[in-house]
């Protein structure tokens, strides 16, 4: 069940998944606790950090959740990519 984690806990909480070592794993956990769809605009704000390693992983996860949410909400996965495109 996805929790009501909201802004900047939800960023640290996606941050921390970033930095796991075992990042399937840490990625899996993760959307357990939160709606795929949900973890678009932390993800986006994290594209921005100076952190080359944060960067790369936060651009593979967002990847990774617009895919999985195509799998059920493809409508809401395609403003997720025209967003990206502004």
């Amino acid at each position: 069940m996805a929790s009501k984690e909201r802004g900047r806990k939800l960023r640290q909480t996606v941050l921390d998944c970033l930095d796991s070592p075992d990042s399937e794993r840490a990625r899996d956990e993760l959307c357990r606790r939160v709606a795929t769809r949900r973890l678009f605009r932390p993800l986006t704000s994290l594209i921005r950090t100076q952190d080359e390693a944060t960067r790369y992983r936060a651009v593979s996860l967002l990847g990774w959740a617009v895919a999985k949410t195509a799998e059920t909400e493809l409508e809401a996965a395609r403003n997720m990519v025209r967003r990206l495109m502004l």
